[in-house]
């Protein structure tokens, strides 16, 4: 396991990139905010369930934030290709919600 610090820096650069707050974290992974604070502050080291947890959370592997050598460049495109996704996701049901009136449903 890499250090507190290291995990700290990896941890809140991936939660930047996947634009979210601590407390959305924090409530997508059961963990308290304040949890997630002290992780991303370096305060204390991560058990291996809040490393899976987070890594699920923020789309990115657990390696991701456990060894970021050189790792950074992935780690970024990984964030962007999830959130494109999404957003795809999401105008594609938009755009279905505006074809159908709402006592239609799509087969």
């Amino acid at each position: 396991m890499i250090g507190s610090q290291e995990f700290a820096v990896a941890l809140r650069r991936a939660r930047k990139h996947a634009g979210l707050t601590q407390q959305q974290v924090a409530e997508r992974t059961g963990y308290s905010r304040a949890s997630i604070a002290n992780l991303e502050r370096g305060a204390q080291d991560p058990p291996l369930s809040a490393v899976y947890a987070l890594s699920a959370v923020l789309c990115v592997p657990a390696g991701a934030l456990v060894d970021n050598g050189g790792q950074d460049a992935e780690l970024l495109e990984q964030v962007r290709a999830a959130r494109l996704a999404l957003r795809t996701i999401h105008d594609a049901l938009a755009r279905a919600e505006q074809t159908f009136p709402p006592e239609i449903t799509p087969p």
